[in-house]
């Protein structure tokens, strides 16, 4: 964890090492600080498809439901909203 956390703070514009952090954290049990790493990857690259799938799963996992949806014509836009089907 130390590893990946100082790597996502030397390079802080690199999506990749928020992404790569969020995994560690993920692995380690912290999901809501897997979710933070993502959204700062996704802050430096909003189109990252490997962030916001990643992104849609732990929001998943924390039963967030509402968020876990993305609509728009592109992924990148992040609205995020829940949907009455």
């Amino acid at each position: 964890t130390a590893l990946a956390r100082e790597t996502a703070t030397a390079n802080p514009s690199s999506a990749d090492a928020h992404i790569t952090l969020g995994l560690v954290l993920a692995a380690a049990g912290d999901a809501r600080g897997a979710r933070k790493s993502w959204d700062a990857a996704l802050a430096r690259a909003n189109d990252d498809a490997k962030a916001l799938v990643l992104l849609g799963t732990t929001y998943i996992d924390l039963e967030q439901f509402a968020l876990a949806r993305v609509d728009g014509p592109r992924a990148g836009d992040r609205r995020f909203h829940l949907r009455a089907r």
